[in-house]
């Protein structure tokens, strides 16, 4: 199994490991482990914002000697680490043979996604406060907490007895330290109020289905049609299109479309390397986050979340099917 590890030269020889990772095989996983552990540790650290001098002599450990604080840090590294291990198996599953597996799995650790998907996985856990909101204070951590909570800015003020015009004050304080960070997701959603499209000539705003989600400072966003079809056709093939459409144009399950085009066009399923109605679900994922990575790139659109991207990816095929 070590050999799987070492000699994955090939696309099929990458698949293969991929897909023994995916499946849990404690053998691959342990084999990988042994080749990429400092690799992984290392982002474990930087996920965390820590910085330790590494020995890997013999084991995982810092080389300086360790005070209380520091103590406290590298066992966050380790819990990060082994988060790590079950990202690893999670992200091995959506792997699609583009590039070097080895290239793939670690340019996935080491993205933004993975550390915002720490974030509330660490929050959800440990009830995780940002540093740079810590330096803000103790009533700027209380309000953060109760922001977490999705509470309101009218319940927050009674909970802390904070007056209604200094509320504000301490979320905007927030919110701008959460946008240097770059984790303003954590307390934020985003909203997509408009999609704009052209009708006979003339400019019709179209009003999304979901408009539960908001831009940072609460202002509206208008999504231009045209941008979007740019986008959609510029990265996506005729094939996913077309299940896109099927999937959020026409509201078809991910079982429903798996066994209405395997038995009325496989083709489109192969060329969009789909072979079960999991590989669906993997899809939509891809094409989701395919989606987010490109509209990004807008200078007005570069807040949108995934969650936002969701959203107009859903409105846009509704209009289109």
């Amino acid at each position: 199994m070590e050999q799987i590890v070492e000699e994955s030269v090939t696309s099929k020889e990458d698949k293969r490991l991929a897909k023994l990772l995916c499946d849990g095989d404690p053998d691959t996983r342990k084999s990988f482990l042994k080749i990429h552990d400092k690799r992984l540790f290392v982002i474990a650290s930087k996920i965390c914002g820590e910085s330790f001098e590494l020995d890997f002599s013999e084991k995982i450990k810092p080389k300086k000697t360790l005070h209380e604080g520091d103590e406290k840090s590298y066992d966050e590294i380790i819990n990060t680490y082994q988060w790590l291990i079950h990202q690893l198996q999670i992200k091995s599953c959506l792997y699609k043979a583009r590039a070097r597996f080895e290239n793939y799995i670690f340019n996935v650790l080491n993205s933004k996604w993975v550390r915002k998907d720490w974030l509330k996985w660490k929050t959800g856990v440990t009830g995780y406060v940002p540093k740079e909101i810590k330096k803000l204070g103790s009533t700027h951590t209380d309000v953060f907490k109760l922001l977490r909570q999705k509470k309101d800015e009218r319940t927050i003020g009674e909970k802390l007895g904070i007056h209604p015009e200094a509320i504000d004050n301490y979320i905007k304080d927030i919110y701008d330290s959460l946008i240097k960070s770059d984790q303003l997701d954590l307390v934020k959603d985003y909203k997509i109020s408009s999609i704009n499209i052209l009708h006979d000539g003339e400019e019709v705003s179209f009003e999304p289905a979901d408009t539960g989600i908001s831009t940072e400072q609460q202002t509206l966003l208008s999504i231009q049609m045209e941008q979007i079809d740019n986008i959609i056709t510029s990265i996506f093939s005729l094939s996913q299109q077309k299940i896109a459409i099927a999937y959020w144009g026409h509201k078809f399950s991910a079982d429903l479309l798996y066994k209405g085009l395997k038995k009325d066009a496989p083709g489109i399923l192969e060329k969009s390397n789909i072979e079960s109605v999991d590989d669906v679900y993997k899809f939509v994922t891809n094409f989701i986050n395919d989606f987010h990575k490109e509209i990004k790139n807008y200078p007005d659109y570069k807040e949108i979340t995934n969650k936002g991207a969701r959203t107009i990816i859903e409105n846009y095929f509704l209009i289109k099917k």
